[in-house]
C-alpha cells in the first residue's frame, strides 16, 4: 500500500469509486491532464473491503474510498500482511492489508 508518506492530491474520504479499475483510471486521467509544474497523480489507493480499511490515522476509512496521491519517488510501505513489529505497536490492526494500490506513469 502506498500510504501516508505520499501527498494526497484528491482526498479519499469524500472520493469513492465503484472499482479498483475506476480508481486507477481517475489517477491516469489526472496525470494526463496535469499542467506543467502541477502535481498530477502517480499513486492511487483503493479500499475494496466492505467493512472498511485500516490506516494509522484518525479516520474511519470506508468501502470504495479512492485516494489519489503524488510522490517524486513512490515508496511501498505495506504489502500483503502487516509486519509483526507494526501489529505489536498497533494492537487493533488486522493481519492482512486490505487496501489495494498502484503506481502509474504519465
Amino acid at each position: 500500500m502506498y500510504s501516508i508518506i505520499h501527498r494526497a492530491v484528491r482526498w479519499g474520504l469524500t472520493h469513492h469509486k465503484e472499482s479498483v479499475a475506476d480508481c486507477c483510471q481517475v489517477c491516469l486521467d489526472r496525470a494526463k491532464l496535469a499542467k506543467p509544474g502541477e502535481k498530477g497523480c502517480n499513486i492511487w489507493v483503493y479500499c475494496p473491503s466492505e467493512i472498511g480499511c485500516h490506516s494509522p490515522d484518525i479516520y474511519e476509512h470506508k468501502h470504495q474510498e479512492c485516494w489519489l496521491k503524488y510522490a517524486e519517488k513512490p515508496k511501498l510501505n505495506f504489502k500483503d500482511k502487516y509486519i509483526d513489529s507494526y501489529r505489536n505497536s498497533h494492537p487493533i490492526v488486522p493481519l492482512v492489508v486490505s487496501w489495494v494500490s498502484g503506481v502509474v506513469s504519465s
